[in-house]
């Protein structure tokens, strides 16, 4: 299983170290990525957010399945659960859509749609 997605600085750091360490520096965070980049480990590309400024996106070269672990391990085996109940929602949803077509279903499903986005990115400390 793989886990794919674009997660914060300060959400995911937050998770996966354990509360009795001390917090690291957003500079400190970006010289550790930028060391890991370096090792050939992650690729990264800036791109621009519009009036958000400009930001560099990370990407693990390897297989989330070797890292996750060697960060956490409770905060892999609980991101793997997260991810694995978000797509039986997933896919549970597309299957009601077959049942109906009227218009209040639509809306009931558009609702379901968005609140499951909102409370997987709240899993994953997205701030969207």
């Amino acid at each position: 299983m793989q886990i794919g997605c674009h997660v914060s600085i300060s959400g995911s750091v937050d998770k996966a170290v354990d509360n009795a360490t001390e917090p690291l520096s957003y500079r400190r965070v970006a010289d550790l990525l930028v060391e890991i980049k370096n090792s050939g480990l992650v690729e990264s590309r800036t791109i621009s957010k519009g009036r958000g400024g400009y930001g560099t996106e990370y990407k693990l070269k390897i297989s989330p399945d070797m890292v996750g672990p060697q960060v956490n391990e409770k905060w892999w085996n609980e991101l793997v659960s997260n991810k694995k109940a978000h797509e039986a929602d997933v896919k549970y949803r597309k299957s009601l859509s077959d049942l109906s077509s009227s218009s209040g279903y639509k809306l009931l499903r558009k609702s379901l749609d968005r609140h499951s986005e909102e409370n997987w990115n709240k899993k994953l400390g997205l701030d969207i």
